[in-house]
């Protein structure tokens, strides 16, 4: 003999809870989705903030023009990479010149001057 499990009828008790458990699952899916969409709108804005807007912000304004702070980082930059290659060539003078004492004195001071323009 086979067993038969009464089948359970659902009542309005039943569907009430069912219908309320689908729609907190649906609320809270909703907030799940909501939250996750905030936080990649805040770290896209972040990254474009880092790599795009700042360098695209004034950093200063003579008459019309206006200087932008990738523009200003490039020409400071630039006349780093100036200053390195003249500490280099003064440098290497030195070395050529360092038997004769007034030359070596003179060239040890814009050595000096150039080290202070590079410090941070």
């Amino acid at each position: 003999m086979a067993k038969t499990t009464p089948s359970k009828e659902i009542t309005k008790k039943h569907k009430a809870r069912i219908e309320r458990e689908s729609n907190q699952r649906r609320i809270l899916v909703s907030l799940a989705i909501a939250v996750f969409v905030l936080v990649a709108a805040v770290l896209v804005y972040g990254v474009l903030d880092q790599t795009v807007l700042q360098q695209q912000k004034p950093v200063a304004k003579v008459g019309d023009d206006t200087i932008r702070v990738g523009d200003f980082q490039k020409q400071v930059k630039f006349n780093r990479w100036q200053l390195i290659q003249q500490y280099t060539q003064s440098y290497q003078i030195y070395q050529m010149f360092a038997s004769d004492a007034n030359m070596s004195a003179s060239i040890l001071s814009s050595l000096q001057q150039l080290e202070n323009q590079l410090a941070p």
